[in-house]
């Protein structure tokens, strides 16, 4: 019940910004106009996922409220040709009006953001809510001062993670031996440091590696495998932990956001409250579950048990080690982000 009432906080407050920012565009736009301001926002995701859609829905609704005066394209999957993680060098430069970034994956650049929330630090769903505000301020403070304007929020929720596997897997014992595709380095360490064979791989060579044997199994969410048509080339799955998703972060190259009028700034912030809103709304267990339905009814897949507390608290306290061996490297900045999420968490610190 806790968490219910700190989850609607957290949606009643983003719903207050968003009604302020409404009734602010509800003003008649300026009249005079040049020619349509027109904005690239760079997405890496494939236009099939929900997050690609989420930002289609972000445009639109400038575009709409802005009458002509701006219009945002958003180009999915790279075809900008521009990479995430070269964001910090290359929006400040107008390589891109906005881009919406997934900040864990500027280790390279951004070492004392990219570790803040890992997956395995909540066991349950309902954990998640209570990290939003700290996230949402830890990326505004770094971002603004590296030079870009921070124009708002996209949140994924903490969606249940499951093993895919061609055969039945439900343990760490049934993972011994055993090729397993996770998604960075720092969950491949936890796996690992728990007898686990892990490896890092990319999204788009998955589907390949399952198929010829590269890996027997994968780290993934039902909605992501839904995308490549893992139900293919595997055939069980087991629910593992919860995704601990870090909102997406909806960034702005500061000259471009300043050049724009006051009222079209109110109408990108608007949007922005909107889609933040909107997606801390959407019930990611439900779509879960409805996929992993739609396999077992249609592909002849098989849901098994999930992992156990057991293996569960195993992984928690393996990625909670994890986690804290690269924040004590990245300095004194991670190690205090780290403190203050653990914190929250009700959790101490590893020695």
């Amino acid at each position: 019940m806790k968490n219910f009432w700190m989850l609607k906080k957290t949606l009643t407050r983003m719903l207050v910004v968003s009604a302020a920012f409404t009734m602010f565009i509800g003003l008649p736009l300026q009249t005079v106009s040049a020619d349509t301001i027109e904005w690239r926002m760079n997405s890496v995701w494939v236009p099939s996922r929900l997050e690609a859609k989420a930002m289609d829905l972000f445009a639109s609704r400038i575009n709409e409220k802005a009458r002509g005066r701006l219009n945002v394209t958003v180009y999915h999957g790279g075809s900008l040709g521009l990479k995430d993680v070269d964001v910090l060098r290359l929006l400040p430069g107008g390589a891109a009006e906005m881009w919406v970034i997934f900040p864990s994956i500027l280790g390279r650049d951004a070492p004392q953001i990219a570790n803040v929330y890992p997956t395995g630090s909540i066991l349950r769903a309902d954990e998640h809510p209570q990290v939003i505000p700290i996230l949402e301020e830890i990326y505004t403070d770094f971002f603004t001062d590296a030079g870009v304007q921070v124009v708002g929020f996209h949140h994924s929720g903490a969606f249940p993670l499951a093993i895919f596997c061609k055969e039945p897997a439900k343990s760490f014992a049934d993972l011994k031996g055993r090729n397993l595709r996770v998604f960075n380095k720092e969950v491949m360490t936890s796996f690992n440091s728990l007898g686990a064979s892990a490896q890092v791989i990319p999204q788009n060579e998955l589907y390949v590696a399952l198929n010829t044997g590269v890996v027997d199994c994968a780290l993934y969410a039902y909605s992501s495998g839904k995308t490549i048509s893992i139900q293919e080339v595997t055939h069980y799955g087991s629910d593992f932990v919860p995704y601990a998703s870090v909102p997406n972060v909806i960034l702005a190259n500061q000259d471009a956001w300043d050049a724009l009028p006051a009222d079209l700034r109110a109408v990108v912030s608007e949007a922005a409250g909107f889609i933040g809103g909107w997606s801390l709304a959407q019930d990611t267990q439900v779509l879960q579950d409805e996929i992993a339905r739609e396999f077992v009814e249609n592909h002849g897949f098989t849901v098994l048990e999930g992992f156990s507390d057991e293996d569960r608290q195993a992984f928690r306290k393996a990625a909670l080690d994890t986690w804290y061996k690269l924040a004590v490297k990245g300095g004194p900045e991670t190690v205090n982000n780290a403190n203050r999420l653990m914190k929250k968490l009700g959790l101490t610190p590893p020695e």
